[in-house]
């Protein structure tokens, strides 16, 4: 189990900056701690190179663009078990975590608004979404 911690900057992306912390294949890295700016590229960069072996994801540290977490975000991270979100937090988009089959624990920061649809599609094991106490917008079942 490796646990890396990195701060992303404009310059410094997500595989530049695993690479800096001594991560030459990024499946080794089960838990992964984020500070600075999460942009598009980096989502991608988790998605396709540490979808399966991810356990644990703490970016309440980070940022994210807009403060949106973009549609697809973590779709089909299925080794993805628990993950810490930003308080800056407004909105999580669209199967933001659909096919996450392993998500258990998700946190969710009060400053959330907004709930794409099916943001949580076929995360069956999800037993514990924490800290939401208002929704202004969230998909009604019959659009799951």
């Amino acid at each position: 189990m490796r646990n890396i911690s990195v701060i992303l900057t404009p310059e410094l992306r997500m595989k530049k900056a695993l690479k800096n912390a001594g991560i030459e294949n990024p499946v080794f890295v089960t838990k992964l701690t984020v500070a600075g700016t999460l942009i598009e590229e980096d989502f991608e960069y988790i998605r396709y190179y540490m979808a399966e072996t991810l356990q644990i994801l703490d970016i309440s540290k980070a940022s994210v663009e807009m403060n949106k977490l973009p549609d697809f975000a973590f779709d089909c991270c299925s080794g993805l078990t628990s993950i810490l979100l930003p308080d800056s937090l407004t909105e999580i988009g669209s199967y933001a975590f659909a096919d996450c089959y392993e998500l258990m624990s998700i946190e969710v920061p009060n400053s959330v608004k907004k709930i794409g649809e099916r943001a949580f599609h076929d995360s069956h094991n999800l037993v514990c979404i924490l800290s939401i106490l208002t929704l202004f917008s969230v998909p009604t079942p019959a659009n799951q």
